[in-house]
């Protein structure tokens, strides 16, 4: 409840603070979509009689600030009061329930007027806007008191600011990655838990431009001290911190080889594990695969195929590869919103212990990476080779909402891959999906290519080690206009915890009027 100032025979109470639009990239509004009732409320026998009727559970409340002698304001649920002394505004609730994009836009303090994380934060100074807001003005005695009958003034003119920042992200596309991981989309398997923590990351492999970044668990931007103290840390941002990733960090290997010489018809025959100096490695099928090329072993996820392209190349080859593919380097979105740089091993190590070298091979080991590193990695290959500069925030926005004034992407001045490689890897990735380990996230049309990863953790959680699941991959198959990440963490398996969500998702993309 807001109070009163008095100033020269007049007293003046803010009813409610107005603040800026943050927008997304079709300047569709991300925060003020949802309206409430406040009542300006002059401490008279009828007012207060009225709003105690309308709210007899707070009466106390009411009847303790009536007797301070000032006007108060009070949240009611109806704009209908028919009453003397009783004046009540729409004003608009910046946050809606449930949230959409709770991690990106972020939140304010109590009162609104400041921003303590995300876009609220990072844009503070252009969404205060001092002079937005509704202020009822009264006439007042001597010694301060509001005067009955008096004409009050309402000055409102400058509350619904349309000025704002213009995010990268899609409204549509947020909505529909949220709903896949929640299983609420009409494609979705009625028997799939949702997600309770993870991500799902959307990029343009083009561009860089983020269309959509859900991290779960969330929180409500409305009530944030109710989560401070939750489980399962609800205001990370899983999109941008590091995890282990598992196979789908192949891809990188398989990159190195063919950029090296090597054909992607290589043969190599798995036999169901690697003898490493002493250290067994074994493949996800302990039968072994047999003899397979390259192709197939991307498909089929061949743990030691890896391994042996590893001790082919060496780690040299691979490390330089993976940095310029995005591993290892945090990427700033704006200020304030980081992506982590997860970690690569040393090289020395890599060089001196072959069994660290093996690990590496199929994206386990030292090796963490954020689901933005690895939507860059998927990025090169969907792009035709090209590297790209991950961004969030177009611009500005004026005060009719029509106009954006665009700050422009950095892009990577040097290709991070020939396009005949990525033109095969991504043959291999649509092999992962139309008959490999990634089937389940075909989609019902389009096609689409991707990776499935179930990357161990080292972490044991009653005798059993906790695996997190990937899938990463495009849509569609023949022309990629969206690179996907999804991460459930502490999913078990990519193939059956991720890559449905992703089908979801890509399902859904196909419907919208694009």
């Amino acid at each position: 409840m807001a109070a009163a100032v008095t100033a020269q025979g007049q007293k003046t109470l803010e009813v409610a603070k107005g603040r800026g639009m943050i927008y997304d990239r079709n300047l569709q509004p991300l925060v003020n979509e949802q309206s409430s009732y406040r009542a300006a409320v002059m401490p008279t026998e009828q007012a207060i009689r009225t709003v105690t009727e309308l709210l007899p559970e707070q009466s106390m409340g009411i009847l303790e600030l009536a007797r301070q002698g000032n006007p108060f304001t009070l949240e009611l649920p109806t704009p209908y009061v028919y009453s003397g002394g009783v004046y009540v505004f729409e004003i608009k609730q910046r946050y809606s329930d449930p949230p959409l994009a709770p991690h990106i836009v972020g939140y304010t303090d109590t009162a609104g007027t400041r921003g303590l994380s995300g876009i609220e934060k990072a844009y503070d100074t252009l969404l205060t806007q001092e002079d937005a807001a509704i202020r009822v003005s009264y006439q007042a005695d001597v010694l301060g008191n509001p005067v009955e009958g008096t004409t009050v003034q309402v000055d409102k003119d400058g509350y619904a600011v349309k000025e704002g920042v213009v995010l990268t992200l899609d409204k549509e596309i947020q909505q529909i990655c949220r709903d896949a991981a929640l299983g609420l989309t009409g494609q979705s398997d009625s028997s799939r838990e949702p997600m309770e923590k993870g991500g799902v990351l959307v990029m343009d492999p083009h561009s860089g431009d983020i269309l959509a970044c859900v991290s779960f668990p969330e929180f409500s931007q409305n009530d944030v001290a109710a989560s401070l103290e939750a489980e399962d840390s609800p205001f990370l941002n899983r999109c941008l911190s590091a995890y282990n990733v598992g196979s789908p960090f192949k891809l990188v290997v398989a990159a190195a080889a063919l950029e090296n010489g090597i054909s992607r018809y290589h043969t190599y025959t798995c036999k169901g594990y690697e003898d490493i100096g002493g250290q067994i490695f074994y493949c996800n099928n302990l039968a072994g695969h047999g003899e397979i090329d390259m192709k197939t072993a991307v498909e089929e996820s061949c743990n030691t195929y890896f391994i042996h392209l590893m001790d082919i190349l060496g780690p040299d080859a691979v490390m330089l590869m993976a940095r310029s593919m995005g591993f290892g380097n945090g990427d700033q979105l704006a200020e304030g919103i980081s992506g982590a740089a997860g970690n690569l091993p040393e090289l020395e190590l890599l060089r001196s212990l072959p069994a660290e070298a093996a690990n590496l091979s199929f994206g386990q080991g030292q090796l963490l990476a954020t689901p933005l590193q690895l939507a860059k990695m998927i990025s090169v290959i969907a792009g035709g080779g090209n590297s790209v500069t991950p961004w969030l925030v177009i611009g500005t926005t004026n005060q009719d909402a029509t106009a954006v004034a665009s700050y422009e992407p950095v892009y990577a001045a040097n290709p991070a891959i020939l396009p005949r490689t990525a033109a095969v890897l991504r043959e291999f990735m649509i092999g992962v999906v139309e008959e490999g380990s990634g089937i389940y996230a075909q989609p019902e049309e389009g096609g689409a290519g991707g990776k499935t990863g179930s990357a161990q953790t080292g972490i044991y959680r009653e005798d059993e080690e906790l695996v997190h699941a990937w899938f990463t991959g495009f849509y569609p198959a023949l022309s990629p206009q969206y690179v996907i990440v999804v991460f459930v963490e502490e999913g078990e398996s990519g193939a059956k915890a991720a890559a449905p969500i992703f089908k979801d998702i890509v399902d859904q993309l196909a419907k919208l009027d694009r």
